[in-house]
């Protein structure tokens, strides 16, 4: 088995039935679980472990962590209430996704989507400045 990436996300090459799978999409259909990714993939929690630390650079289960929490961060980003985000990325319950958000950013989930609310777009190439704050003229 080997873990490739291509076009900005992780595939399976050579495990199981199929040659080529996404890693995120198994990730989140089986709860972002490493024993049921190991299960499905056929292998154990050790050889996977082997070959995430081999081609991705990380054990699964911090990568798991790392993937869920940016599909959590385009959530709020997009709207969605953390009760929401709590229940389509399969965490335990709403305090579970709260904490393990607040530990990863530093904020709480709606901290975050306010702050994400209150951002200045102000086009390509340009940083997002939030209200009141002073921009340097260049």
């Amino acid at each position: 088995m080997k873990l490739i990436h291509s076009k900005q996300t992780w595939h399976v090459l050579g495990a199981g039935r199929e040659e080529c799978r996404s890693l995120l999409a198994l990730a989140l259909r089986l709860g972002f679980r490493v024993g049921d990714l190991g299960r499905e993939l056929g292998c154990s929690e050790r050889y996977l472990r082997t070959v995430f630390v081999r081609d991705v650079g990380l054990p699964p289960k911090n990568w798991m962590r790392q993937e869920r929490m940016v599909m959590a961060r385009h959530m709020l980003q997009q709207g969605l209430a953390p009760e929401e985000v709590t229940e389509k990325l399969q965490f335990s319950t709403p305090n579970n996704f709260r904490r393990e958000f607040q530990k990863f950013y530093r904020m709480s989930p709606m901290a975050y989507q306010n702050k994400w609310r209150h951002m200045d777009f102000r086009g390509p190439g340009t940083a997002l400045v939030p209200p009141g704050a002073r921009q340097i003229k260049r």
